[in-house]
């Protein structure tokens, strides 16, 4: 386990949604944020990043939210690097309220690329050190990897062009993005009755400024519990990402 990171913020009125709560996708913007802080803090920041011919790349999420924070509320995202085996990486996230109480948690896989060539690379051990960690195959389990669901006359398919806005510093899609995407397709009065309370992603691949791609989505009910199973797909026609939305009008009690 390496150092803890710890960062607060206030929910800022353009980061809530249409009941003042906060929008499902910025969970991930705190989460990449206090990430690249904790890396600046430790000395392995973007500059040193690039100074290096590196690239952190985000292979999946597992966030589990228990309640979400209101307009103006104050909040403290804290984040670690947990374990890694040499080729991923697995950072950890709690966030607390005001009062102390956890209101949600996630685990992100991370891999390194060399950033002039995009080809993988196993992790610099002086950058695992420097937050705290060492390379332990033995405590490093990776998370079970999310099925495809197949298309059928029920599916909503969503055309998707890449914009410039879609972009980050490495010039491909942002992974908050997949989810912002993903959170177009819930209808509206299903988004208004139930809330997401678990969000798993897989990133496969990455796409670029003007590819088209398409979201293949279905709702699948069980009970009173709606998971919702998306897909993104380039113009090959190959997966790039995966994303399942947990939703029930109970969110969970505790972390």
């Amino acid at each position: 386990m390496g150092d803890v990171y710890k960062k607060e913020y206030r929910i800022r009125y353009y980061e809530t949604d249409f009941d003042k709560r906060l929008r499902t996708n910025q969970w991930l913007n705190f989460f990449q944020d206090a990430a690249i802080c904790h890396g600046e803090q430790v000395g392995r920041g973007l500059d040193f990043l690039d100074d290096h011919d590196l690239l952190w790349v985000l292979m999946e999420w597992d966030i589990d939210i228990v309640r979400y924070p209101v307009c103006n509320e104050m909040i403290c995202v804290i984040t670690m690097q947990h374990s890694s085996n040499g080729l991923y990486c697995k950072r950890l996230y709690e966030v607390y309220d005001d009062e102390g109480k956890c209101i949600a948690k996630a685990v992100s896989i991370w891999m390194m690329l060399q950033k002039s060539t995009f080809k993988i690379i196993k992790v610099p051990e002086y950058v695992i050190t420097a937050y705290g960690g060492k390379v332990d195959r033995k405590s490093y389990k990776r998370t079970e990897k999310l099925q495809e669901y197949p298309a059928n006359d029920e599916t909503v398919i969503l055309p998707l062009q890449v914009r410039v806005s879609d972009l980050d510093s490495n010039n491909h899609v942002n992974n908050e993005k997949y989810l912002e995407w993903s959170i177009r397709e819930v209808p509206f009065e299903l988004y208004r009755k139930l809330k997401v309370h678990k969000i798993r992603i897989n990133y496969l691949k990455s796409a670029f400024y003007a590819d088209q791609l398409h979201m293949n989505t279905n709702l699948v009910k069980v009970d009173d519990a709606i998971t919702i199973k998306q897909s993104v797909k380039n113009e090959s026609g190959e997966t790039i990402c995966l994303i399942e939305l947990g939703m029930a009008e109970t969110q969970p009690v505790s972390c």
